[in-house]
């Protein structure tokens, strides 16, 4: 949890918007929570508690994010 907290705040420094897009894939037993924003980065959760605690912090960042699932569009 520390390193994907770690990779969130490097991240930070990179961006030069406020908006992001997120994209929430599933990956062999993994989530995979690909962040679009200049710098493309993919974060790799082994559990939904993991990719949860991701996307709260994402949901602090960022003024708008759009986020999509499988499935849709999640907020």
């Amino acid at each position: 949890m520390q390193k994907l907290l770690e990779k969130l705040e490097n991240l930070e420094d990179e961006l030069l918007s406020n908006t992001a897009f997120i994209n929430i894939s599933y990956f062999k037993d993994q989530i995979k929570v690909k962040i679009l924003t200049k710098h493309n980065t993919t974060i790799l959760c082994d559990t939904e508690e993991e990719s949860n605690a991701v996307i709260e912090r994402l949901k602090s960042e960022y003024r708008d994010l759009l986020i999509l699932d499988e499935k849709g569009i999640i907020s």
